[in-house]
């Protein structure tokens, strides 16, 4: 029905098929929607293949994949929306399934008519009522198999439990389209105040922070609601699926008095550090940097270090500068807990991680601070902090440290 009314309003658009290889008739229902699609106004259709046979929580894990490679070529093909066929039915099925699971308020919106690029058309209109159109249309169409398998809780919400629930308590799915209205309206209020607030957000290479004394002015469902919409927008084809008690563990954390020396974990992918003044928010795996060749310069996650030549040697006073002989290879790493250095000051050997608390370094700014080494992996210079002793006959490169600070 979506398929032919954008026809109807001739109007240029793309079609994906998400083949998630689960029944047999999956390659079918491909074939059908190429032929369908060949003689039409699409500009070009897409078949993308999903592997998720072996997945924990295959309907959670599919439909975030799905959204990510929908995002992804959105860009790509430059695209205004992204639009799915979800119907008044889907959003029921959706308020049932969280209020059976006991969900908090905040996490019982249901499918949202609007999020970022993604439309849904069809999502005030009932199922019945899509097919009746369908067949006064004279449309052809193919049910979906796995609609009919059990195993999956939405099917037996939609196969088993609404119809019985229907016929006992008529007014049930009132009831939750009624309260759907309430929590929509309590969650438009808090998108209001937060569209109003300036969070001071910086973007790095790693993830996303945000001032916390703007946090503050949130309640507790405020924050969880703030946190939410940021990462889900820095983030692309993250789903947060939390209970209330679990977001309450990550406020405690946020509230804590006590100096963190760890991220909090979110999710498989997402961590949460605050630190004096700053939320931020991490994908895991890009907070794990590589060594980078120095060279001419370099881009660092924490700033950048850039070249000039000169002969005369810079003060070891000067920790944002380093002279460092000429023709040897230097490279820039992160900390390693085992890291020490000859200071050039004492002459003493000290622990680097007695120097980042000698400056109270927090856990994010531990992990951004470059260590310039040499071939032998000898610490020569820690940018802004501290150098270790060169030898002075020598010519010299002067490098110098432009930080990003966190």
């Amino acid at each position: 029905t979506l398929f032919q009314c954008l026809i109807d309003l001739n109007l240029n658009f793309y079609t994906v098929y998400f083949n998630h290889n689960y029944h047999a008739e999956s390659n079918n229902v491909s074939t059908f929607l190429e032929e369908l699609t060949f003689n039409s106004n699409v500009i070009k259709h897409f078949k993308i293949s999903l592997d998720l046979s072996n997945a924990n929580n295959f309907e959670s894990k599919s439909r975030d994949k799905r959204y990510f490679h929908l995002e992804n070529l959105r860009r790509r093909l430059n695209c205004d929306l992204i639009l799915t066929a979800h119907h008044l039915d889907d959003q029921i099925e959706t308020l049932h399934m969280r209020k059976i699971q006991n969900a908090h308020w905040s996490n019982s919106l249901g499918i949202r008519e609007k999020l970022n690029n993604i439309r849904r058309p069809l999502l005030s209109i009932s199922k019945e009522t899509i097919i009746e159109f369908a067949t006064r249309q004279q449309l052809v169409w193919k049910e979906d198999p796995t609609n009919s398998d059990n195993s999956f809780l939405r099917n037996r919400i939609r196969n088993i439990d609404l119809p019985e629930l229907k016929i006992e308590r008529p007014e049930y799915v009132y009831g939750l389209l009624s309260q759907y209205r309430i929590n929509i309206d309590k969650f438009e209020e808090i998108s209001q105040m937060i569209k109003k607030t300036n969070f001071n957000t910086e973007q790095f290479t790693f993830g996303i922070s945000l001032k916390y004394d703007k946090l503050s002015l949130f309640t507790s469902i405020g924050k969880k609601v703030v946190l939410q919409y940021f990462i889900k927008n820095y983030f692309q084809g993250i789903s947060l699926s939390h209970s209330w008690d679990e977001w309450k563990n990550l406020l405690t954390y946020l509230e804590s008095k006590v100096k963190r020396k760890s991220l909090f974990r979110l999710s498989e992918d997402i961590s949460v550090y605050k630190s004096a003044s700053k939320i931020f928010m991490i994908r895991h795996n890009e907070l794990a940097f590589t060594e980078i060749l120095l060279e001419n310069g370099c881009e660092w996650h924490g700033g950048k270090i850039v070249l000039s030549p000169q002969n005369k040697f810079k003060a070891y006073s000067d920790k944002l500068n380093a002279s460092l002989p000429l023709g040897a290879k230097y490279m820039v790493r992160q900390w390693k807990a085992s890291d020490s250095y000859v200071s050039a000051t004492s002459g003493h050997r000290r622990k680097v991680s007695d120097l980042f608390i000698d400056n109270k370094l927090n856990y994010i700014q531990k992990k951004i601070q470059p260590i310039v080494i040499d071939e032998n992996d000898t610490i020569l210079w820690i940018p802004g902090l501290a150098h270790a002793s060169v030898d002075m006959n020598r010519n010299f490169t002067k490098y110098t440290w432009e930080s990003h600070l966190c």
